[in-house]
């Protein structure tokens, strides 16, 4: 059993194999499908599903009115269900509390932090990232939910996050094409973009219109666009950028470590 586990580096993604090879073993005797350790994205996809569990469950919780997700989980019917979720990578995984769906797919991490320290004082900034999966149609789509109607799904949810969490900053990774996505331009001014040859498509970087910035120089060898937010205060560098999937010889390391010393050397630049 042990030997299953793909090795990694990393305490919390052994954990994390170690928990999916668990799963294989519920679903085997469930006779479910359970996800399989020899695939290349086994941990990530184990890390997604869990996401996507959760999320779910919260929704669930609050829906019935209940505090303990024990009270979910009363027929055998409603475990089967969490049980295949679990094993399931969802194409689209929300951090929010809703799990995706094809019409509204959710997807995507929102996060703020305080910058912007000048004559006016501190102030946030909110930034958003999604791996929008371009051109790979949701595994929970209907047959009729086309690629397309993904796209325009995955859009309309960008501008509801513009609306209701005020998203200064928005980050795309796997987009189909380096060019932008004009349903946001209304929004956003696009930064730029950069190719992840490692892993998928594209990564774009958009910045609500209002804000001013200047793009940061980034090695074309890099998957990674990086901004300077309002440089003419103390301003912040944000980069978004497209780790490889795993970590066994140390590439998103190696990767975070340039990243770190490209806006490292950005942010010196900005101090007098």
């Amino acid at each position: 059993m042990v030997g299953d586990v793909p090795e990694s580096r990393v305490g919390s993604q052994r954990v994390m194999a170690a928990f999916g090879v668990l799963l294989g073993v519920v679903a085997a005797a469930s006779g479910e499908q359970g996800p399989d350790p020899a695939k290349e994205a086994f941990i990530p996809d184990i890390g997604a599903a869990l996401r996507a569990t959760f999320a779910h469950l919260r929704k669930r919780l609050a829906e019935e009115g209940l505090t303990d997700v024990v009270g979910l989980l009363g027929e055998a019917s409603r475990c089967r269900e969490v049980l295949r979720m679990l094993c399931t990578a969802p194409a689209l995984v929300s951090s929010g509390g809703a799990a995706p769906c094809p019409a509204n797919p959710g997807g995507g991490v929102i996060a703020s932090a305080p910058v912007f320290r000048g004559g006016g004082g501190l102030s946030l900034v909110r930034a958003a990232t999604w791996n929008i999966a371009g051109g790979h149609r949701s595994a929970q789509a209907p047959s009729a939910f086309s690629e397309r109607d993904q796209h325009q799904a995955q859009m309309q949810e960008i501008l509801r996050w513009r609306a209701v969490f005020q998203c200064d900053v928005v980050a795309l990774q796997e987009c189909e094409a380096a060019t932008a996505c004009s349903e946001l331009l209304g929004d956003f001014a696009f930064v730029g973009s950069a190719a992840a040859s490692a892993s998928r498509g594209f990564v774009h970087l958009y910045v609500c219109h209002g804000i001013s910035f200047e793009r940061v120089s980034v090695p074309d060898s890099l998957p990674c666009v990086a901004v300077r937010l309002r440089p003419e205060a103390a301003a912040t560098v944000v980069a978004a950028v497209h780790l490889p999937i795993g970590d066994g010889d140390g590439r998103r390391e190696l990767l975070l470590g340039q990243v770190a010393g490209v806006v490292g050397a950005a942010s010196a630049s900005l101090r007098p």
